[in-house]
């Protein structure tokens, strides 16, 4: 159990700017998998598809704190199959390893129940390892995971489904 106080907070209209500001970090992360050039402004962008579903009301955003501070930001979507999708989730970088984002993750999965699926990329080995260590505390190994191709990306991920029905 983390000593800190995490919350995780539904996010307003408030909050884009902010979630849309740690965005740039978050996809600066995601660059060293996908092997993203830096942008000649020095300025990386991204979340678009989340940010859009945040601004039509297709997702449940979510801002998370740490004893008060911003810490990162989180999104789930149910999909046309009605599966939940974990969409965005990100911890600041001095937040990470102290049991910040499991708290995150389980209180999402406890938030919205029914079938999940949770992807990560492929060369992402330290999410996959997070995500699978999480999801089979959470379910005590009842998952299932398998390496499927995002269409969307055209990248293939490693895909983690359960159900806390």
């Amino acid at each position: 159990m983390s000593p800190f106080k995490i919350e995780l907070i539904p996010a307003g209209k408030g909050d884009l700017p902010i979630v849309q500001n740690m965005s740039r970090f978050y996809i600066y992360d995601l660059s060293e998998f996908m092997g993203w050039p830096c942008p000649e402004s020095g300025l990386f962008g991204g979340c678009d598809e989340f940010l859009e579903d945040w601004r039509n009301g297709r997702n449940s955003p979510y801002v998370i704190r740490v004893d008060g501070e911003l810490a990162g930001f989180a999104g789930v979507k149910r999909d046309e199959r009605n599966e939940c999708l974990v969409q965005e989730f990100f911890i600041l970088r001095k937040f990470r390893r102290k049991g910040v984002g499991r708290r995150v993750a389980t209180q999402l999965f406890d938030e919205f129940q029914g079938m999940w699926r949770v992807q990560q990329l492929v060369q992402n080995s330290p999410a996959i390892g997070f995500w699978r260590e999480v999801i089979r505390d959470y379910t005590k190994g009842h998952f299932d995971e398998r390496t499927e191709l995002e269409p969307r990306w055209g990248v293939d991920v490693n895909v983690i489904r359960f159900s806390n029905a």
